[in-house]
């Protein structure tokens, strides 16, 4: 059973940090797309060097990125957040479970000590 926790114990820390890396993705990708969409607002004013314009489609598309990125961002948050708890509770059992071979091994050694004292 300690093997078997702490495989279970170090499985669900990978998942917290796959979760964490994905929580700091969204982070990245809402950021990247406010800038590229605040330039891409500073260039709707008038045409640039180039005489373009900016597509009024390619916009409310980065926009709605940038508004879906917002939302998730707090989700991927708190789903970094909801596996601490297990985290601790995989990491009390496994504790627990090394006590208690700990204590299995002194139960063994123990009478085996006084079956040698008693010879």
């Amino acid at each position: 059973m300690v093997g078997s926790e702490r495989t279970e114990l170090l499985q669900c820390m990978v998942e917290q940090q796959n979760a964490h890396a994905k929580y700091q993705a969204q982070n990245v990708k809402h950021r990247s797309a406010y800038l590229t969409f605040t330039q891409l607002h500073a260039m709707s004013f008038g045409p640039n060097a180039n005489g373009e314009t900016v597509n009024k489609d390619d916009a409310r598309a980065l926009a709605n990125s940038v508004n879906r990125y917002y939302e998730e961002y707090p989700l991927a948050r708190e789903w970094t957040e909801l596996y601490e708890p297990v985290v601790k509770a995989r990491m009390g059992a496994q504790q627990e479970y090394e006590n208690a071979l700990l204590a299995a091994e002194i139960g063994i050694v123990a009478p085996s000590i006084a079956l040698l004292w008693r010879r």
